[in-house]
């Protein structure tokens, strides 16, 4: 057991990115500490997905919106329909509220199953390495979970038809479809398209979050506690 501490203590104290971590925290630093980092960046995480507002205005969530969900809603506005899309931020915000009781069961599993290797990997890691394992374990999970609500929110807010109305016949139906992955020129059915762009913004939302706090807090003892 000593030496395997000593060897995960070393390895944290040369690791570059958690080296002033290490510095602070010597022999205290291990399987536990990472847990408690990564706790407290997803709790933060989870705080900004389950406040609608703080959603829509948090740049590092804003940043994480998927590039074809961008281009929509560029294309969206660049013929008038500008109010649509905010609409559609509104209710994507709205839904990303409802996943967190569903998201963060799995999160906490994933930071509950580290292992001292697990740890080992983390600290040789680099800048974000604790986020990486996270995202690792869990990204394509949490998708398939959450697109099922996120689907059934949008459609209970009308988004989704209100998308193939704008789009119906129009001239953009089929710049639109190329962009969602669907060669139809008209009714473009952007139902299943869009809540996977959306579900992927919430996701990939939550890990910049996560790894904003690692980066910021690693040579910080309070956020290892």
């Amino acid at each position: 057991m000593k030496k395997t501490v000593f060897v995960l203590t070393a390895g944290v104290i040369m690791a570059g990115g958690l080296m002033s971590c290490g510095s602070n925290l010597g022999g205290t630093m291990g399987v536990g500490a990472l847990q408690n980092l990564l706790f407290n960046a997803s709790s933060q995480g989870f705080s900004i997905l389950g406040n609608p507002q703080e959603f829509m205005t948090n740049a590092l969530i804003q940043s994480a919106m998927p590039e074809e969900l961008r281009k929509v809603n560029n294309t969206l506005e660049s013929v008038g329909l500008g109010n649509l899309v905010k609409k559609e931020k509104q209710y994507i915000a709205e839904a990303a509220k409802l996943t967190v009781n569903t998201s963060k069961p799995i999160v906490t599993q994933a930071i509950k199953e580290m292992t001292v290797t697990d740890a080992i990997n983390i600290a040789s890691g680099g800048k974000g390495a604790a986020t990486a394992y996270l995202k690792n374990k869990t990204r394509e999970k949490l998708i398939d979970a959450i697109q099922p609500q996120v689907d059934a929110k949008l459609n209970e807010y009308g988004i989704v038809k209100s998308v193939n109305t704008a789009l119906s016949g129009s001239s953009i139906s089929g710049i639109l479809g190329t962009i969602l992955g669907t060669d139809k020129k008209n009714n473009v059915n952007a139902a299943s398209p869009i809540t996977r762009l959306a579900s992927e913004q919430m996701v990939n939302g939550l890990f910049y979050v996560i790894e904003n706090y690692e980066v910021n807090n690693v040579a910080n003892p309070n956020a290892w506690k």
